[in-house]
């Protein structure tokens, strides 16, 4: 149903120097764990009462202290994560509009290399951050 993810995603720190089958710590490079919310079920598992339920998986929030990037310690399987799931960030006309308020905010005020998505499941806040620079720099 899901994978642990020992790795940073962005950076690949932690990744093992030494081979799987070997029984010694493979890398003591690790992530830090800032947060354990303990099992949790998948996001939007929404199910008829008949309907299989997902399950749970460990939530666990993970730390890169080289490229500083968070993320979660699981990988959830696609075919169980969105089997139910019912919502998707990009088809809310609301939250197209709260994305492009908020760009236009963040230019304004920070760097806009430095940005952070949380709260967009289809990358809508990325893609606009994208079409943005496109239009900024051409």
């Amino acid at each position: 149903m899901y994978k642990p993810h020992n790795h940073c995603r962005a950076c690949g720190y932690g990744i093992p120097k030494v081979p799987a089958y070997i029984k010694a710590d493979p890398n003591p490079k690790k992530l830090v764990e800032v947060l354990d919310l303990g099992l949790q079920p998948p996001a939007n598992d929404f199910c008829k009462d008949n309907d299989e339920r997902a399950g749970f998986v460990p939530l666990k929030v993970l730390f890169c202290p080289i490229c500083q990037l968070a993320q979660l310690s699981i990988v959830v399987k696609p075919e169980v994560l969105y089997r139910h799931y019912a919502y998707v960030t990009s088809k809310s006309q609301t939250m197209r509009t709260h994305f492009h308020q908020l760009w236009d905010f963040i230019k304004a005020e920070c760097n806009p290399e430095s940005v952070i998505e949380i709260g967009s499941n289809d990358g809508d806040f990325l893609a606009r951050r994208s079409a943005n620079r496109n239009l900024d720099s051409g």
